[in-house]
């Protein structure tokens, strides 16, 4: 994992400069152009390869999924990056697989490619290939099955009017939660998860068919995390985009004050892991294949990395926020911000508004680099 912080302060030489291995941008053009440069900067025999800026995180529900996001959001508006924005909200599509017709048109840059996708929407492979850079990395975050359904019970009060049971109720009486129709415009239920991921909303599919899909989710992302080990995720994530661990701090936003989650026991997560029988494969599927990954890392590695972002993590909160606020949505967790550093503001910011923010920039952005583009590529030189 490369140190981005130290290399900041390298000044090398002119012999050094001549070095540098440029992109070709003769293939490139408009907004494209303004961000193009070298790919490695060598420096005697050290090549330093460059951060990833393209990213597609399906944004899963109730998976810690809003810590994920306010990460990658903070990076792309720091790069100046394009996302992938709806015209208002911060949803595309769901329960509608996604469209790039769900696109805000005056977010679309000239290429109409993206570098980030990182906002909710109903997975479709195929749309969003075309609207994504080729070399576009593909996250996503899963979370224990039983604990997204007891999540989305208390985060979505009126869920429960919907089903017309409580939870107790239904963990009495599982049967009553395999009926549910999903809530809210189509997009709560039963297996959210694989619902979010795309797979069709049959109430009860084969287990062949779980398990193929399953693997066509495998094939298709680069990288699964694990809720339950947020920091190690946060380390895996950074290793396969070249951040730092710098990048990657976070404090946990959109998570319910720990007193108002149902603690579950055993014998309740069996009856919601049946309840949520696909889910219940696909997260032990990559909950395996997380266990490989570290493996992979080195799990020395892994503790030490897990060490600093903790200590980094510590440091945020203890720079950054002045005051904690239980009494959210759902008794949702949201900071006030200690001052007006840069990342003290954006740590803090809630989804919506950051989110408001953003589209805000990349709008006005385009606005003033289609003018510009209009005036050098059209104007003619005899106005007098």
């Amino acid at each position: 994992m490369s140190d981005r912080g130290k290399s900041r302060q390298i000044r090398p030489s002119a012999d050094v400069l001549s070095e540098v291995q440029q992109d070709d941008f003769s293939s490139l053009s408009g907004d494209e152009e303004l961000r193009a440069g070298p790919q490695h900067i060598v420096v005697g025999k050290i090549k330093t390869k460059k951060p990833k800026k393209s990213l597609f995180f399906l944004k899963t529900h109730k998976c810690g999924s809003t810590t994920v996001q306010n990460i990658i959001m903070r990076f792309g508006l720091n790069h100046g990056l394009y996302f992938v924005l709806p015209y208002s909200g911060n949803y595309l599509g769901n329960p509608q697989p996604f469209d790039p017709i769900m696109i805000n048109k005056f977010t679309i840059p000239q290429s109409k490619k993206f570098d980030i996708f990182a906002h909710h929407t109903r997975y479709n492979y195929t749309s969003v290939k075309k609207i994504m850079k080729d070399n576009a990395a593909f996250v996503t975050i899963l979370r224990d099955p039983a604990d997204v359904t007891e999540s989305l019970f208390s985060y979505y009060g009126n869920f429960l009017n919907h089903v017309n049971s409580s939870f107790a109720d239904i963990l009495k009486n599982p049967r009553k939660a395999t009926v549910l129709k999903r809530y809210k415009f189509g997009r709560y239920g039963n297996n959210q998860m694989l619902f979010d991921l795309g797979l069709h909303e049959s109430l009860s599919p084969s287990v062949k068919h779980v398990n193929d899909y399953i693997e066509k989710i495998d094939y298709e992302f680069d990288l699964v995390m694990i809720a339950e080990y947020m920091e190690a995720s946060m380390v895996l994530f950074a290793n396969l985009m070249r951040w730092s661990l710098e990048d990657v701090v976070f404090l946990n936003l959109n998570s319910r004050n720990i007193t108002a989650r149902k603690i579950l026991n055993l014998s309740q997560r069996k009856v919601l892991h049946e309840v949520n029988n696909a889910d219940w494969l696909l997260y032990n599927y990559f909950l395996n294949k997380f266990y490989d990954r570290i493996n992979e890392y080195g799990k020395a590695k892994m503790l030490l990395d897990v060490s600093k972002l903790i200590a980094l993590n510590i440091k945020l909160k203890a720079d950054c926020v002045a005051a904690v606020n239980t009494r959210g949505y759902a008794k949702t967790i949201s900071y006030k911000a200690r001052n007006n550093d840069w990342l003290c503001v954006h740590a803090t910011k809630n989804e919506l508004a950051f989110t408001n923010e953003i589209r805000a920039i990349q709008i006005e952005r385009l606005k003033v680099l289609n003018k510009l583009k209009m005036f050098m590529y059209n104007n003619k030189t005899d106005i007098f």
